[in-house]
């Protein structure tokens, strides 16, 4: 089913959506991450302009409740690590590796002040601290899992970068090197590609590993880089027999 993003109005067929904030409002459907976080930037930009004192209230609601859930000292020479179990640990690293992901992008100045931030570097020192405790395979699993999760064609979160060579290598048929993600293996791996057919959901065309055609989810190609090489697009292709 074919819907139109909230954000940029343009259709798609996977998203992400957004539940409702308020009582008259129906359920948001983004295209990407990118034009959620854009629409959520663009919603607490509104409210600071033409409510400034609620803004301010909710602000200031959220950062007295902050206060009085935070130590007031820090500890000290603090082994909690060592006195985890093997589960407690494995939940600790997904519960920071989760944040991690899903911490909002540093340029939406608004929407940090709903969301008192954890500094970027916090998170790595924690999450070294905790792989000195966990088991290498279980931290690999865990890592593999949120891997998945990113590139599960439902999000269809296109990188904008990759996706401009894909255009580049596709206009002047080059052949192009991309890193495509294996969901099985949760692995990359470097392809060359001869594109015959492009879109925002699916890359079609000549895989020079595989020497066939193949069909891409556009969202998981996480980097691509131009070649030298030229090739022509078959005669007889057409997109729709893939």
């Amino acid at each position: 089913m074919t819907e139109i993003c909230k954000t940029c109005r343009k259709e798609f067929n996977f998203g992400i959506w957004m539940s409702p904030q308020f009582e008259n409002e129906k359920v948001l459907l983004f295209c990407s991450e990118k034009c959620k976080n854009e629409y959520i930037d663009m919603k607490l930009t509104r409210i600071k302009v033409n409510y400034p004192d609620y803004y301010k209230k909710i602000k200031d609601e959220k950062m007295e409740f902050y206060s009085k859930t935070q130590p007031s000292g820090k500890l000290k020479n603090a082994k909690l690590t060592k006195n985890l179990t093997k589960e407690e640990l494995e939940a600790l690293y997904q519960i920071v590796r989760e944040y991690q992901e899903n911490k909002p992008d540093e340029r939406y100045e608004d929407y940090d002040d709903f969301e008192e931030q954890i500094d970027k570097r916090l998170i790595i020192s924690i999450l070294k601290k905790i792989n000195k405790e966990l088991p290498k395979e279980i931290k690999e699993e865990i890592d593999k899992d949120f891997l998945r999760k990113k590139y599960h064609h439902y999000n269809n979160d296109i990188d904008e970068k990759a996706y401009r060579v894909l255009e580049k290598a596709f206009d002047q048929l080059k052949t192009v090197e991309i890193s495509y993600f294996n969901m099985d293996s949760a692995e990359f791996k470097k392809r060359n590609l001869d594109i015959y057919y492009k879109s925002r959901k699916y890359t079609i065309g000549y895989c020079h590993l595989r020497k066939s055609i193949r069909k891409f989810w556009t969202s998981r190609i996480a980097s691509a880089k131009l070649t030298t090489d030229n090739y022509k697009i078959p005669l007889n292709f057409n997109k729709n027999d893939y």
